[in-house]
């Protein structure tokens, strides 16, 4: 459709809107191998032969996140990790420090 050529126009639509295109059969090269299925096949199967699983990063865990003045503190609350019905409370609390290390 991009490529279609108007006659009132002279040119194809888009050598008038975007400058001169290429066609789709231009952005590919002309291959040198012809198309033999079984050489197609071998020249994959030795590519994909050659290909190595790149190794896994070693993850490691974020570290703990605490307060410099912990020992501030007078109470604390806990974040609940757990299925709750809704309108249910995601934190349970206050609970009174009793010691701090």
């Amino acid at each position: 459709m991009r490529t279609a050529f108007k006659e009132d126009l002279q040119a194809p639509v888009t050598e008038h809107v975007y400058g001169e295109l290429p066609t789709p059969g231009e952005f590919m090269a002309a291959s040198s191998t012809a198309g033999d299925p079984t050489e197609i096949k071998t020249m994959l199967r030795r590519h994909f032969e050659q290909l190595r699983p790149v190794p896994a990063e070693r993850i490691t865990l974020p570290a703990v996140f605490v307060y410099k003045n912990l020992g501030d503190f007078t109470h604390y609350i806990l974040w609940q990790v757990a299925v709750r019905r809704p309108l249910d409370a995601h934190y349970s609390g206050p609970y009174k420090f009793l010691a701090c290390r």
